[in-house]
């Protein structure tokens, strides 16, 4: 698999995704990460951007340690929703 492909493969997951107002992402859409630790900054403290920012490098294993704790969160905080 070439490495467009496997960064496509992880673009859309869950633990990549992060909520910024519409200018800010527009701005970061298709930077590399250290561009987008600049821009994510402007956001003003959102609990999501500065638990990204702590991290050095965004990849793979970065994606799904964050996915597997945003599971988790909402398995927890949505245990008690009826089925």
């Amino acid at each position: 698999m070439k490495k467009h492909q496997r960064i496509e493969t992880h673009v859309h997951r869950i633990g990549n995704l992060i909520l910024l107002p519409e200018p800010l992402n527009e701005e970061a859409r298709r930077k590399g990460f250290s561009e987008k630790k600049n821009i994510y900054a402007k956001s003003e403290g959102l609990r999501m951007v500065t638990e990204i920012m702590k991290e050095k490098d965004w990849r793979q294993q970065e994606i799904e340690k964050r996915e597997s704790r945003i599971i988790e969160w909402a398995t927890t905080a949505w245990a008690d929703l009826p089925d």
